[in-house]
């Protein structure tokens, strides 16, 4: 890596009385071998956020390493070992950009852990070197999912004399997004004559003007 070659001037002469000389010249190369590994930036430790509504083909992260042999010996292409299962990201083998392949969902897999390759180009009789890295992707989520209630209809019977507070009935609703978009709030939209129920931020449907029940005047209720 520090001299590729040498030029020797060789002086040769005889013993005579008069002595004569001969001048030779001697080229030498030196043959390279593979003495380094690639060597990644950030100890071979790489993180990154990709939001899981990112468009396909976008660049999440780049990773780069270094050879110290000379000339081919020193060119590194880069590759996907290991993590990447449901192909979801391809790199670039001269670059190593890495970009998304396939769209996510944060509900399904929140995160990715790949293995990344650094391989040099070793010319025979050389075998050729080669390095790893972690890239740790944490896919961020977006709020693309709607609260679900199971089951859609909830029918229930209540006296009509149930007293304020009585518990009507409990809705089980949830969102599958994370906890910063599947926190949910409960109103009742219509159906509600007079308010005589009410929800709390729980989902408890509770009687709320007792006074109004009358089923002589109103036996069924639809709310929404």
């Amino acid at each position: 890596e520090t001299t590729t070659a040498y030029n020797l001037l060789i002086d040769c002469f005889d013993h005579g009385l008069v002595r004569l000389t001969s001048t030779a010249t001697l080229a030498i190369v030196i043959a390279p071998t593979n003495d380094y590994s690639p060597a990644f930036t950030q100890s071979g430790n790489y993180r990154a956020n990709v939001s899981e509504n990112a468009t396909v083909g976008v660049e999440i992260v780049s990773v780069s390493a270094t050879d110290a042999d000379l000339g081919s010996q020193g060119v590194v292409s880069y590759s996907i070992s290991d993590g990447n299962a449901e192909n979801k990201f391809v790199i670039d083998p001269k670059s190593g950009s890495i970009r998304l392949r396939a769209p996510l969902d944060w509900e399904t897999t929140p995160s990715y852990e790949l293995t990344v390759n650094a391989t040099d180009n070793a010319l025979p009789p050389s075998v050729p070197r080669q390095s790893s890295a972690s890239v740790f992707i944490a896919v961020q989520d977006v709020n693309d999912n709607s609260p679900v209630c199971l089951p859609g209809v909830f029918a229930t019977l209540l006296p009509e004399d149930a007293p304020n507070g009585r518990l009507v009935t409990k809705l089980a609703c949830q969102d599958a997004d994370s906890y910063a978009n599947n926190r949910l709030t409960y109103v009742i939209a219509s159906g509600n004559t007079e308010n005589v129920f009410s929800v709390n931020s729980s989902g408890y449907v509770v009687v709320n003007s007792a006074d109004k029940l009358d089923l002589e005047t109103k036996s069924l209720y639809s709310i929404y």
